[in-house]
């Protein structure tokens, strides 16, 4: 069973659950998205990730270089703690933290939660993935992952989905990252992107891992820098 799969069944039960216009509005969105272009728009493979220093869930810094200096990287851009696929999402990069490890690669999780919802979201998770906090969607934008929520999507979260992403993110705003994963060599640029405005879809893990060994052919990146 992978990923997708587990996303796919989510998205079935949520499909049932929820009421009719609450999805036409969840689709509504997801087609702006794509029509406006922010997949495009967003950082794309060859290009240089900026860098960025962010703290974890238990309040260390993270610097995308010091992560860098040491191999390869894994950046997971999600959206929070209330999304049951980013929850799904995270679990699954979590049991496959080993398989990461073994090929010295860093796989760290950025969302523009606060401390105390990134720290919660840790503990639903368990123990093996950094989780960071990019509070105001600095990050995300640099990226080019980050939108504002669109009007009927913003009342569907105040109204039906009881979700006050601006308590939630403590920056007062109504702001959310496109799901992403990025792989990043050593050099800081992207050696692939999973783009995706539907956030019920997401890049497999085991896809990531195969991935990471293609690039650097024997299976093993080369040593960490010192």
């Amino acid at each position: 069973m992978n990923l997708q799969h587990d996303l796919d069944r989510e998205r079935i039960y949520w499909l049932q659950e929820q009421p009719a216009p609450a999805s036409a509005v969840e689709v509504m969105a997801m087609e702006w998205l794509r029509r406006d272009g922010f997949e495009a728009k967003a950082l794309q493979v060859g290009e240089r990730a900026p860098a960025f220093r962010l703290p974890d869930q238990q309040g260390q810094l993270v610097d995308l270089d010091s992560l860098l200096a040491q191999g390869p990287t894994v950046l997971l851009f999600y959206r929070g703690h209330w999304c049951p696929f980013c929850s799904l999402t995270l679990r699954d990069y979590q049991r496959t933290a080993s398989r990461f490890t073994a090929l010295r690669t860093s796989v760290v999780a950025i969302s523009p939660q606060a401390a105390a919802a990134t720290a919660h979201t840790a503990k639903v998770v368990g123990p093996g993935l950094r989780l960071l906090s990019d509070v105001g969607s600095h990050v995300a934008r640099a990226y080019g992952l980050a939108y504002d929520l669109p009007g009927p999507l913003k009342a569907l979260f105040e109204g039906e989905y009881a979700t006050p992403l601006p308590e939630i993110n403590a920056d007062g705003g109504w702001t959310l990252p496109i799901p992403a994963t990025y792989l990043l060599g050593q050099d800081g640029r992207v050696i692939s992107a999973g783009i995706d405005a539907d956030y019920r879809r997401r890049t497999d893990p085991q896809a990531v891992v195969a991935r990471i060994a293609a690039f650097y052919g024997e299976g093993q990146p080369p040593e960490a820098s010192v």
